[in-house]
């Protein structure tokens, strides 16, 4: 009880993620104390004071109100609960990492409205595009999601760059390394016929779920190239296609198109403010200038980056030729 104690109060004071596991027990009876739970709290009482009681029943109950993962449930065997454990903490992991990351800044809204299109639970294979212009963001969103869901397929590519890979690289270059990271090399081993090769990958991939992400496309050829397999992906795989061109989206007649939106004021100036002072806020003096240089790259997350870059080069130069002036005076 100690334990659960300490462990509530780092979930608040470090916003620790705790994720409890329900082991051949009620969370109900963990919330009320009931059953067994009933029974112990009537033998401690005994010999704890009154304030332990209340702090322990107190910590319960907040815990089982977490969201949690109950066993048996709908678990078989516990070998399904413990990928479900491994499932929950790898969503959790690169979650927590790509918020620190300053390149996910302002993102929180634009991932908001993305989750729904991407229907996880759902059996069905989605196709999902993810469209805007230049440097707003696109890539960034998508691998955050690749980050965040990979886990949870058998077959996994993340295709980056696909307009400037094209261009140093034959299209069919580029599906042979679409199909071979999903498939993990298995298709390298297929020889005869490019029918029968075609027919192997196909029933191969109809068995696997696997998550794609096509980033960058700039033609429907292409995309239809990469993409011709998707027809035949296993249950609940998801095909992520990022890309400049909203009208690529329409014509492939993908499930859903979302277009990635400009970051606020707030997010736009954090963002600046980290590549030009190494911090979240202006330096002093510099508040003015700041909030000229946020509004100039109305909203787009790389053109804040480049100008934080620029300014904190020409600041750093100008503080140099300070120094240099004030010790050729001494």
């Amino acid at each position: 009880m100690e334990e659960l104690v300490k462990i509530i109060q780092c979930m608040k004071q470090y916003e620790r993620i705790v994720i409890p596991v329900f082991y051949n027990i009620d969370p109900s009876d963990v919330r009320h104390q009931k059953r067994t739970f009933a029974e112990a709290f009537d033998v401690h009482k005994e010999r704890y004071e009154v304030e332990h009681m209340q702090n322990w029943r107190s910590v319960l109950k907040e815990a089982a109100n977490l969201s949690g993962i109950h066993y048996p449930s709908k678990y078989r065997n516990e070998s399904e609960l413990v990928e479900e454990i491994v499932k929950h903490v790898s969503e959790k992991l690169p979650h927590l990492y790509s918020n620190a990351s300053e390149s996910l800044i302002g993102m929180d809204e634009n991932f908001k409205h993305i989750q729904p299109l991407l229907a996880i639970e759902s059996d069905e294979v989605q196709f999902l595009g993810i469209w805007g212009m230049g440097g707003i963001g696109k890539t960034t969103i998508a691998k955050a999601i690749f980050d965040r869901y990979s886990s949870r397929y058998e077959g996994c590519c993340f295709l980056q760059n696909v307009r400037e890979e094209s261009q140093k690289f034959s299209p069919h270059y580029l599906h042979e390394k679409l199909v071979s990271e999903l498939l993990e090399g298995e298709n390298l081993l297929v020889k005869g016929l490019a029918q029968a090769r075609s027919m192997y990958v196909k029933r191969r991939l109809s068995r696997k779920k696997v998550l794609i992400v096509l980033d960058d496309v700039d033609t429907l050829d292409k995309l239809e190239h990469l993409a011709r397999e998707q027809i035949c992906l296993g249950a609940g795989s998801r095909v992520i296609v990022t890309t400049r061109d909203e009208q690529i989206l329409i014509a492939a007649r993908v499930h859903d198109r979302y277009k990635v939106q400009e970051l606020g004021f707030e997010s736009s100036r954090e963002l600046f403010c980290l590549k030009a002072f190494h911090k979240s806020y202006p330096e002093n003096g510099y508040e003015k200038l700041s909030q000229m240089a946020v509004h100039y790259a109305n909203g787009i997350p790389l053109a804040l980056k480049s100008i934080g870059i620029l300014f904190m080069l020409k600041k750093c130069s100008s503080m140099g030729k300070c120094t240099k002036k004030t010790q050729d005076s001494s």
